[in-house]
Order: C-alpha cells, then sequence, then structure tokens
C-alpha cells in the first residue's frame, strides 16, 4: 500500500508535469513499488503498517523513488535538468550501491534514523490490556 495517491504524488514538486501524460494506473504501480522499498527499511524497526497521517520524510522518499521509476519507465534524456535532479534524489533516498548504509532507506534499516513515535502503530505498554491482579490464587479458590 502506498503512502501518497497518484493524485498527491502528481502535486508534489518533483513530478509536477513531468508524468501528467500516464495514467493513474501506471503511477499506482510504481508508488507501491515505492512504498514497498521503504516498508522494507522500516520493517527492523517499525511496526507496519504506519499510523497516518504518514511523516513527510516518506512521503518524500516515496516521491522520489517513484519519480526515478516512472523516469525509467517513460524514458528520459540523459543530461537534462530533470533526469539529473531525480537520479541525484534518488541516490539520497536509497543511498550509492558501493556504500552499505547510505541513504535514508540505508539509515532507516540500520536504525541510525527512527520515525517519530506518532508514525509507528508498534503498541507501546500503555495501549496492552489491563493488568489484573488478585490477592488470592485460583487453586486457594478450589480448594
Amino acid at each position: 500500500m502506498s503512502y501518497l495517491t497518484p493524485t498527491q504524488f502528481r502535486l508534489r514538486p518533483l513530478a509536477s508535469g513531468s508524468f501528467n501524460t500516464l495514467s493513474d494506473s501506471e503511477v499506482q504501480t510504481q508508488l507501491d513499488v515505492a512504498a514497498s522499498e521503504i516498508d522494507a527499511a522500516l520493517r527492523p524497526h517499525h511496526k507496519l503498517p504506519l499510523a497516518s497521517p504518514y511523516p513527510a520524510v516518506l512521503l518524500e522518499a516515496e516521491s522520489v523513488i517513484a519519480s526515478y521509476r516512472l523516469f525509467l519507465f517513460r524514458g528520459f534524456k540523459p543530461g537534462s535538468k530533470d533526469a539529473d535532479t531525480i537520479q541525484a534524489r534518488y541516490v539520497e533516498v536509497v543511498g550509492d550501491p558501493t556504500v552499505p548504509g547510505s541513504g535514508l532507506l540505508g539509515r532507516l534499516a540500520a536504525g541510525k534514523f527512527i520515525l517519530a513515535a506518532e508514525a509507528d502503530a508498534t503498541p507501546n505498554t500503555r495501549e496492552g490490556a489491563p493488568l489484573v491482579l488478585s490477592r488470592t490464587s485460583r487453586s486457594d479458590r478450589f480448594a
């Protein structure tokens, strides 16, 4: 499940106007792939699915990954300003393949970057079932 809808994606600065010729289903497919990459990085340290509203850093990361994948899908002119910007942002998010643990996703996976507690759906001790204590044990009642 993606963090952005195709409409929300198209409103983001990185994607504005660049993908208007693509259908919502083509965009949604790449958003889903991007979300699965993000979820793989989050899984070791966060319970999924995350609670909404999603952190802005994840929305930006999904936008960057999906934009890069859509550029590959659609084709682009290497050396163009849009292509260079998206490729540079992609490396910032995903990381350099020659440097393990680099990029936002690498830091998330390594636990070096932790999301705000509000986004994490992992229950804490206050969200669990109430603890019930009694003075007599069950074995004493039936003796």
